[in-house]
C-alpha cells in the first residue's frame, strides 16, 4: 500500500499557496472553495388543474420539473413513472403532497427498489402529504405510488408535488 505525505499544494501555476495542512490536522485554504450543486428536484403535476385517474400502484402524477438543483434531474427522475433513482450514494430526503378528490382513508407508500419501505395512512381526509429520511446507495431508487385505486390525484402544481434532495 502507497501513501502520500503532503504539506503544501500550490495553485496550478505554483505561484501561491491553495492548501495547508497542519501537523494537529488542521486545514486553512487560500482562494475558493467549490462544492458540487445539490442534487435537488421538485416535480408538480402538469397544471391542467383535473383529477389524475390513479391505478394500483401507480407512481403519482408529477410530470412537470419545477426545481432542479444541479441541471441533471432528468437524468434521474422520470416524470411518465414517478420513478427516482439515486445519482449518488447519501442520506435522502424525499416528499409528497397530494389532494385527492374526496375525503377518504387510503393508503400512499415509498417503495425503495421496488420494496415497501414506507406507508402513509390518512383517515378521511382530501390533502395528503408525508415526509422521511432514506439512506440509498448510488442507483436505489424511490417512488411514491396510490396502494388504492379509488382515489383521484388533483394535478395542479400549487396542490401537489414530490420532492428529492441529497442531504450529504
Amino acid at each position: 500500500m502507497s501513501k502520500l505525505y503532503v504539506n503544501n499544494i500550490y495553485s496550478k501555476t505554483g505561484a501561491s499557496e491553495a492548501l495547508n495542512i497542519q501537523s494537529d490536522g488542521d486545514v486553512s485554504f487560500t482562494g475558493n472553495v467549490f462544492t458540487p450543486n445539490r442534487i435537488h428536484i421538485r416535480a408538480i403535476g402538469d397544471e391542467t388543474a383535473v383529477y389524475h385517474n390513479n391505478n394500483i400502484n401507480d407512481g403519482l402524477p408529477m410530470s412537470v420539473i419545477a426545481e432542479d438543483g444541479d441541471g441533471n434531474a432528468s437524468s434521474y427522475y422520470n416524470t411518465s413513472t414517478g420513478l427516482f433513482t439515486a445519482p449518488v450514494g447519501g442520506i435522502y430526503f424525499a416528499s409528497f403532497s397530494v389532494l385527492i378528490e374526496a375525503a377518504t382513508s387510503s393508503d400512499f407508500q415509498l417503495l425503495k427498489n421496488g420494496v415497501l419501505y414506507q406507508r402513509f395512512f390518512q383517515n378521511n381526509e382530501r390533502g395528503w402529504h408525508g415526509s422521511l429520511t432514506a439512506l440509498l446507495n448510488a442507483n436505489d431508487t424511490l417512488k411514491f405510488i396510490q396502494r388504492d385505486n379509488a382515489h383521484d390525484v388533483y394535478t395542479a402544481a400549487l396542490y401537489s408535488h414530490v420532492t428529492f434532495t441529497h442531504l450529504g
